[in-house]
């Protein structure tokens, strides 16, 4: 085994054990407000999971998002969490977001073994470390699987299409890193709207890419021979198809199967965002830069939002320098900005349909996690073009100090935040003793509503299984 190849293996062990910590010092973590009606809908054993799973009355409170695939992750991870229950093991972690985060860090750290060869191994491990310590992945309470699915779905997108392009001109069948990628395409748009987002941005960048190949002084500038264009046009068709299937699934395919199951038609009316959305430059600016500047240097506020501007800006100044220096590296260049412009627009509408994101308590946690995977891939693609020691000794600085951060959290000084969710954390331990104490008076508990219709249900449908 190889120098690289034991940290590549050393850091998805340490990735694990990160994540098993994490989970442990919840200490069965909490219940969150809605998971309290979304552990009843899925453990209905009345009803055929299909009925369940298209029925977005009961899934997405009639906030139709034609995202059926994470519904059934949900599920299972429901009745996950009742089983355990049953055997007097209640908990309310999402299994399925701890699998999902650790198979980002698999491929994260293969596709950088093998296509980011200047990188130091170290710089790979603390890319995928810090991705691991991030408070977007360390919510391991159930509540939905959209934003995890979605995050893999990303995570393969933005390596396997490095890998499959890094080498352009070769001739290599590469069948599996083709399947790999359609999958992801398909896939994404059935786990929430930011995955469908996705698919289309990826088809988007593919078409203006052959465009711009279309003419021979571009073809010849950047030595895109036959090979490459070959791969280009795969490319392209397998995003432009998944688009389509995408638009076909959320207003023909998924509608059909709702009436069919359950006798009504979805309301568009969460979709229907309107042009103003795309324009919500303060609200997704905000999000977007929060984000960034909270992941590389851990800071809070306004102070986060001017160090994610400020790094965003260092980033553009050392793109135009490398390009100046070198024009062929203005693919990579684009690539970066087109990433980041996409991440915006997909904020801006996010924010403007849903502003709860930007509270405080909120901003960094899982509605960022997708765009997070992104950020890891642009990051590495950055310190692989700079092909610089003193970028990387940055890069890897700023990722220790997000790190450090994270394990020294309990002990850090940091500014007050209204927690929305502060009842059902505070009483979870009570629901929890509930769940595992059929003698235990909920009545009497002081519980929220929800939380004691949930021990209700539970404790009705225990008795059923007996």
């Amino acid at each position: 085994m190889t120098t690289r190849r034991k940290w590549t293996v050393g850091t998805i062990f340490a990735a694990a054990a990160m994540i098993a910590i994490f989970a442990a010092g919840e200490c069965g973590s909490f219940v969150h407000m809605e998971s309290t009606a979304f552990l009843r809908v899925y453990n209905d054993y009345t009803r055929s999971v299909w009925h369940i799973i298209f029925d977005p009355l009961v899934t997405d409170w009639n906030a139709y998002q034609a995202r059926e695939l994470s519904y059934i992750v949900d599920c299972l991870d429901a009745r996950f969490i009742y089983l355990c229950a049953r055997l007097g093991l209640a908990h309310f972690y999402s299994l399925s977001a701890m699998v999902m985060i650790l198979l980002c860090v698999v491929l994260q750290q293969y596709f950088l073994e093998r296509d980011f060869r200047a990188l130091p191994p170290w710089l790979c491990s603390l890319l995928s470390l810090a991705f691991v310590a991030s408070p977007s992945c360390r919510n391991f309470v159930f509540f939905r699987s959209a934003k995890p699915l979605t995050t893999v779905a990303a995570t393969i997108l933005c390596f396997v299409s490095w890998h499959l392009f890094l080498r352009r001109d070769a001739k290599e069948r590469n069948a599996g890193s083709w399947a790999l990628l359609g999958i992801a395409l398909f896939l994404a748009p059935l786990a929430d709207r930011q995955g469908a987002f996705l698919s289309s941005c990826f088809a988007g960048m593919c078409g203006v890419t052959l465009a711009a190949a279309a003419f021979a002084p571009v073809r010849e500038f950047f030595r895109i021979g036959d090979e490459a264009m070959r791969k280009l046009r795969i490319a392209g068709a397998l995003g432009g198809a998944a688009a389509v299937f995408a638009a076909l699934y959320n207003l023909y395919i998924a509608p059909a199967l709702i009436h069919a199951l359950n006798g009504y038609d979805p309301s568009f009316e969460f979709q229907n965002i309107g042009g103003g959305g795309v324009f919500n430059f303060s609200g997704g600016g905000l999000f977007l830069l929060d984000n960034i500047g909270f992941f590389f240097e851990r800071i809070y506020g306004l102070a986060a939002f001017c160090g994610g501007l400020l790094f965003v800006l260092l980033w553009a100044v050392f793109w135009i320098g490398r390009v100046r220096k070198e024009p062929r590296r203005l693919p990579g260049a684009l690539l970066t900005f087109g990433c980041l412009a996409a991440m915006l627009l997909c904020a801006n509408l996010m924010t403007f349909r849903h502003q709860l994101m930007l509270r405080d308590d909120v901003i960094h946690g899982m509605y960022f996690l997708p765009m997070l995977s992104v950020l890891v891939f642009l990051a590495a693609l950055t310190a692989e073009s700079a092909g610089s020691p003193k970028m990387d000794r940055f890069i890897a600085g700023l990722l220790a100090v997000s790190l450090a951060a994270a394990a020294l959290e309990p002990w850090i000084s940091r500014p007050g935040i209204d927690d929305h969710q502060i009842i059902f954390k505070e009483t979870s331990p009570l629901v929890r003793k509930a769940m595992n104490d059929p003698d235990f008076n909920a009545d009497a508990a002081l519980l929220p509503y929800s939380s004691l219709k949930l021990v209700k249900h539970f404790r009705a449908n225990a008795a059923q299984k007996k």
